[in-house]
């Protein structure tokens, strides 16, 4: 597998090419296919927020001092591209 084809593969499993592709469902009639699409969005989003969560509290003894919701959103906007 190329370089190339790893990163169509990272683009396709981000977030935001989700939610592109709920949008175009959307406007296009495929409702239940929009909704699945912006389930896969909001997973993989989770799942970069916790993985940065991780990172920071591994790398960081900062981020015990801080509450936890403020932490959490802290690594949320850190991980979104």
């Amino acid at each position: 597998m190329s370089t190339e084809d790893d990163r169509e593969k990272r683009r396709e499993e981000s977030p935001e090419w989700h939610r592109a592709r709920a949008k175009s469902f959307r406007e296009h009639g495929f409702t239940k296919m929009a909704e699945e699409h912006e389930q896969i969005a909001t997973a993989a989003a989770n799942e970069i927020a916790r993985r940065a969560w991780v990172t920071m509290r591994e790398s960081s003894g900062r981020i015990d001092n801080l509450p936890p919701a403020w932490a959490y959103c802290s690594a949320l906007r850190r991980a979104s591209p």
